[in-house]
């Protein structure tokens, strides 16, 4: 063992002047970082050429020597170098967690035919622009595959997709984790069920429920060609690097800011129309359709529009939700009901009359007779506009997507054309910002449109007091840096999470939260109360409510740059981050710790824009304008 003074790391095999067979020397080894220090690669230098390894894998041994605080460390590496015979000489590499490389040893080789060959090799070679990248695929007992990410996955929100398959021959997966960097590990949702993998690999008996599918951080920190590695969990605790590839995200021109009104040209106006009363003096009835009942930027929106509606005594609603939540209890309360359908057999279906009747039966699902008007907050939930035009009953689209639509990759192209059509029956479009309805000019042209803007919550939290605790709203990995490179300042803070915005995802993010950071703080809703501080949310993991919140109660805040905060903060000086960028957000909670009154001026001045232009007040009657619209084309 050597020891440097960040880490301590050991080459295993093969020895000093080692005599070794060709055309690929393989090297093992392992390396640990000291405290405050963190290692993300390996490589090996030889000629004129650059060799990427693995460093990753399980050691259960080296966690116990070093006393981790899990049962195993991602310590050991693994790296393949091609060589001719003869004199060799090698130097091996690793690389920190701020990038930089830094020399671990030299190691003089003799390559020959009648050399040794490595005692066990367990990656293969790709070729590389510059050398050669050593991958690793499914092993025995595991089989499967990765069809995404892909060598240059498109990164949402900071985040790769992960979709393909894994089982173990011998056992049930008990858990699957990902990192691109071996700082935060992602959990991936396993042994789903799948009747087209049992189709296409009828071999294995368990490929029915084999089926991987979830995201993996692109942090801005990585370097290109990032390591994704995945791992398997079993049962006995015993961990599994099953793949491991180079990946580098594909890049795309930043997007320019939106305009603040819609585009004529573009989408149809939407003329102003009365509703006369009924003449059984009955309320008119709205069914609201949401993804789920997790907090997210749809639901909350709906959550206030219920509420407005039904207090005003001329609407009574129902909820429709894919999928139950936390806010059942709160739409109740306001006066509506939900129920729960199942659309899983829809966008699964093969074929195009497979998902007909998939579409009828969420049809008999619902009660459609005695409704005025359907208003859809999420484009997944196309469905519902294709069931309610069926039935002429006219339909809102609430649309608060700022990239363009696009139905699920992984659907049939029956299932995708269904979405396609669908978004294009509602009887109009009510845009939550000027960047979505730019987003969505490829969908929804030519319909008939109107911009609401998002409003902030009707209640907002109270600006702590200057002696109270610090709590921070803050991302995983922008904890994770602060506690390993600025512990004193971490220990004076406490670091909350809410809940991510589907209950699959809210899952896998509550298994990051205590794996990566047990003492991370995760409240069931995204309140403010008692924060002084709101970073992010970064990786797609929180509403941006909680942000448009924060900047309307004066609170300091460092949010994502995405089309809709650069709208919101146009005319502020409110720092925006990368949505990838946990750094950035560290060094604002660094520099609010140091001067909490730093910005208060920016705070406040931002706080009065905010409340002129996101008031609920002002906003929720021009909506309820829009439905006014929509439900009058019936007559």
């Amino acid at each position: 063992m050597q020891e440097t003074a960040a880490c301590f790391h050991n080459l295993e095999w093969p020895s000093e002047h080692a005599r070794l067979a060709g055309p690929v020397v393989w090297l093992r080894g392992w390396l640990v970082a000291k405290p405050g220090c963190a290692f993300t690669d390996v490589r090996v230098r030889h000629g004129d050429g650059t060799h990427l390894g693995v460093l990753g894998l399980p050691r259960v041994d080296l966690a116990a020597h070093f006393r981790a605080e899990r049962s195993w460390l991602p310590a050991e590496f693994i790296l393949g170098v091609p060589v001719t015979d003869g004199a060799v000489t090698l130097t091996l590499e690793a690389q920190d967690a701020d990038g930089a490389w830094i020399a671990l040893r030299t190691i003089n080789l003799i390559v020959a035919p009648d050399g040794a060959p490595a005692p066990r090799v367990e990656g293969r070679l790709e070729t590389s622009p510059d050398g050669t990248w050593t991958v690793r695929d499914a092993h025995h007992p595991f089989h499967g595959h990765l069809d995404q990410p892909g060598p240059t996955p498109r990164p949402h929100e900071g985040r790769a997709p992960v979709f393909g398959w894994l089982l173990d021959e011998t056992k049930p997966l008990a858990g699957v984790l990902a990192t691109t960097d071996l700082l935060v590990f992602n959990h991936l949702a396993h042994s789903l069920t799948d009747d087209a993998l049992a189709a296409k690999f009828p071999q294995h008996a368990g490929a029915r429920h084999a089926r991987l599918r979830g995201a993996v951080d692109l942090p801005a920190t990585l370097t290109h060609p990032a390591c994704l590695r995945v791992y398997a969990q079993s049962p006995d605790g015993t961990v599994s690097l099953c793949f491991a590839q180079r990946i580098t995200p594909a890049t795309h021109p930043g997007g320019t800011r939106a305009p603040r009104e819609l585009l004529d040209a573009t989408y149809s106006s939407l003329a102003a129309r009365t509703l006369p009363a009924l003449p059984s003096a009955r309320p008119r009835r709205l069914l609201v359709v949401l993804r789920t009942l997790w907090p997210d930027d749809a639901s909350l929106r709906a959550l206030d529009i219920v509420r407005h509606l039904v207090a005003s005594h001329r609407w009574a609603a129902r909820v429709v939700s894919t999928e139950d939540g936390p806010l059942r209890q709160d739409f109740e309360q306001a006066g509506a009901e939900s129920l729960i359908v199942n659309p899983a057999p829809l966008f699964a279906a093969p074929d195009k009359p497979t998902a007909q009747a998939a579409l009828s039966g969420l049809q008999r699902a619902i009660w459609w007779g005695h409704l005025d008007a359907v208003a859809v907050f999420d484009p997944v939930c196309g469905w519902a506009l294709t069931l309610a035009r069926r039935q002429g009953i006219p339909a809102l689209l609430d649309c608060s997507a700022d990239e363009p639509m696009e139905p699920d990759p992984t659907a049939s192209p029956a299932v995708q054309s269904l979405l396609r059509d669908a978004w294009r029956q509602a009887t109009a479009v009510c845009f939550a910002s000027a960047a979505a309805s730019a987003a969505q000019t490829g969908q929804l042209s030519g319909l008939p449109a109107a911009l609401v803007p998002q409003w902030h919550s009707p209640v907002l939290p109270p600006l702590p007091a200057s002696e109270a605790p610090r709590h921070a709203f803050a991302p995983l990995r922008t904890v994770e840096w602060l506690q390993r490179r600025h512990p004193a300042v971490a220990a004076r803070w406490t670091f909350r999470q809410g809940p991510a915005r589907l209950n699959q995802p809210e899952q896998l993010a509550s298994l990051d939260d205590r794996f990566n950071a047990p003492a991370l703080q995760r409240p069931a809703a995204w309140s403010l109360d008692g924060v002084t501080l709101c970073l992010g949310p970064l990786f797609g993991r929180g509403p941006l409510r909680p942000v448009l919140d924060a900047a309307a109660a004066g609170l300091p805040l460092a949010a994502p740059r995405t089309p809709t905060t650069a709208e919101w903060f146009a005319d502020t000086r409110l720092p925006l981050v990368a949505p990838d960028n946990p750094l950035a957000l560290a060094h604002a909670l660094l520099a609010h710790d140091a001067a909490p009154t730093l910005h208060v001026r920016e705070s406040t001045r931002a706080a009065e824009l905010i409340r002129d232009r996101h008031a609920p007040a002002a906003l929720l009657p021009r909506w309820t304008e829009v439905l006014t619209h929509v439900a009058a084309t019936r007559g």
